[in-house]
């Protein structure tokens, strides 16, 4: 069994009128998705009894620039290690 993680992106300003994840994402600089990325890994490691427990995957798409802020990422870096 496996989870991916989505990110549903909305103005505060409209709270009930959602945006496009790619078009949040085209807009966005990589140090902006690398935060959306750790911040989905905090909230991951938070369930992270559960996921063992259960034996559930989960997953956080990324794309390549994104991937590779991650590797240079003390943060990820520490989020990523500490899960199976």
């Amino acid at each position: 069994m496996a989870i991916e993680l989505l990110t549903a992106v909305f103005s505060p300003a409209f709270p009930q009128r959602f945006v496009s994840p790619e078009t949040y994402f085209a807009s966005i600089n990589v140090a902006e998705c690398l935060q959306v990325v750790i911040e989905q890994m905090q909230l991951l490691s938070h369930w992270h009894p559960r996921f063992i427990q259960d034996g559930i995957l989960a997953s956080v798409n990324v794309d390549g620039p994104t991937l590779h802020a991650l590797q240079q990422s003390h943060e990820a870096k520490q989020l990523v290690s500490s899960m199976p």
